[in-house]
């Protein structure tokens, strides 16, 4: 129970932190009416272009540095550098794309700007935040480096374990976490997929409720 429960626990926190902090640059790029500049952007995606090995050491000797001890916080903030990039490339194409009407009607009945995001651009983000939401959850559940250098080996996950009984442990066990690996990501996107359905029965009942009328 202990690993499952830390990957959901370290997925859930890195993912909601990936999720917030890329929903309010893309409010920010709106607000501003200029997207992100490339010095922003390579900062964003640098954990995709170098080696993971090669920058890792630098957050180890940062956290001693600091004298850092949560080692659930530095875990899940070293798998917040790898989630963000993926859920800002999941999720920018999709804000970036929405309609600006929409916001522009909100705004002259005197909705102010917080209230347009909530009211009016999260409900319609709604199943590309799930879709990122999955996606950052499945590379999180994924992490061994990151886990295993900032953690200090004290924050067993399924990936770690599954990589340790690999060398040596029973066949049986070490297939059981390879299979609990590749579940975790596959039971996210199959609730994804389950909103995604209800949500297209929803909108065609309406649609058949409209042409009745």
């Amino acid at each position: 129970q202990t690993p499952i429960i830390n990957s959901l626990s370290i997925g859930l926190v890195s993912t909601s932190v990936a999720v917030i902090l890329t929903l309010l640059t893309l409010e920010y790029e709106k607000q501003n009416g200029a997207q992100l500049s490339n010095y922003s952007s390579l900062i964003i995606y640098l954990p995709l272009m170098i080696p993971s090995i090669a920058f890792l050491f630098g957050l180890v000797w940062l956290q001693e540095a600091l004298h850092s001890k949560t080692t659930f916080i530095n875990v899940a903030l070293a798998h917040l550098l790898f989630v963000l990039p993926y859920v800002f490339l999941s999720l920018a194409t999709s804000y970036r794309k929405l309609d600006p009407r929409y916001a522009q009607v909100a705004a002259s009945l005197g909705a102010s700007p917080l209230k347009i995001f909530l009211q009016v651009s999260l409900p319609q983000l709604l199943m590309p935040i799930l879709m990122a939401s999955a996606l950052g959850l499945a590379i999180s559940f994924s992490q061994y480096l990151p886990t295993l250098l900032v953690g200090g080996g004290r924050l067993n996950t399924v990936t770690t374990e599954a990589v340790s009984l690999a060398n040596g442990a029973s066949r049986r066990t070490s297939a059981v976490y390879a299979l609990i690996q590749m579940l975790l990501p596959a039971i996210a996107f199959s609730m994804i997929w389950l909103v995604s359905t209800r949500q297209n029965k929803q909108r065609a009942q309406q649609m058949k409720t409209e042409v009745t009328l």
